[in-house]
């Protein structure tokens, strides 16, 4: 019979093995994943707000009781949650600086000892343009922030942002499916460094993110979401996880 340690450590690695990972996927200028830039964020955020706006113009209508509405569009989409960075281990103490960092990897503990510097530097780069070359007037040629793919898997992120125009929408090949991300631009980065080592590393940092989802991708046409087909998902059906395909219908409670 497995002691009480083996049964702990058998269901730790089943909770680890389903334990959803959420990160972003840079966006190259061809609008293609840059895969060796991809971050996948320490910890699961504790919570996602996700808003979705929507423009109707009341029209005075003389004698009417109520005005009559005219949409105009639908508006902004932003996503926001804090993400949350640690390290167990001041990697500049005398006790660390061999070979720990080294022996960490080996036994798969880095991602409780990030360089939190470095993520944060990392989310703070798609607040930034890149200046190329200069122009013909001597001024350099600016590129905008770049865009990204923000991913929770299997948390419906791309189905609450609108189905596929007729047009398709833009899924980068070897990308993840379109119900779990959303494309867009980063429009906030707030860091609190919250504790520090001895030696001045950083040791918890709280960041948080805000997000607008868009529709427009370098040499592709604007993709407009609509709500044609956002009606015909259904992600469950039994005890069988169905999460791929438009042609699904939803789930009602059985009186």
């Amino acid at each position: 019979m497995p002691g009480l340690g083996s049964l702990t450590r058998d269901s730790f690695s089943k909770t680890l093995k389903a334990r959803a990972s959420a990160y972003i996927i840079p966006l190259k200028n061809d609008g293609e994943p840059d895969d060796e830039q991809t971050l996948r964020f320490q910890y699961f955020p504790e919570s996602i707000q996700d808003s979705k706006a929507v423009n109707w113009t009341p029209r005075e209508i003389p004698g009417g009781s109520l005005p009559i509405y005219q949409w105009i569009s639908s508006g902004e989409r932003t996503v926001t949650f804090t993400a949350v960075f640690t390290c167990d281990l001041d990697l500049l103490s005398a006790q660390v600086a061999d070979d720990i960092p080294n022996r960490l990897e080996s036994v798969g503990q880095t991602d409780r000892n990030v360089d939190i510097r470095a993520a944060v530097a990392w989310l703070r780069s798609f607040m930034f343009p890149t200046y190329g070359a200069e122009s013909a007037v001597g001024v350099p040629i600016a590129e905008a922030p770049q865009r990204l793919l923000l991913v929770f898997p299997r948390g419906g992120l791309g189905l609450a942002g609108g189905a596929a125009s007729p047009g398709g929408v833009f899924v980068p090949s070897g990308s993840v499916g379109e119900i779990e991300q959303m494309l867009g631009v980063m429009t906030a980065c707030d860091v609190s460094w919250d504790a520090f080592f001895p030696s001045g590393l950083p040791r918890i940092a709280s960041v948080s993110l805000s997000f607008v989802q868009l529709g427009q991708m370098p040499g592709a046409p604007v993709h407009f979401p609509q709500a044609d087909s956002m009606r015909k998902y259904r992600l469950f059906e039994g005890d069988r996880d169905v999460t791929l395909g438009y042609n699904l219908k939803p789930v009602l409670p059985k009186k």
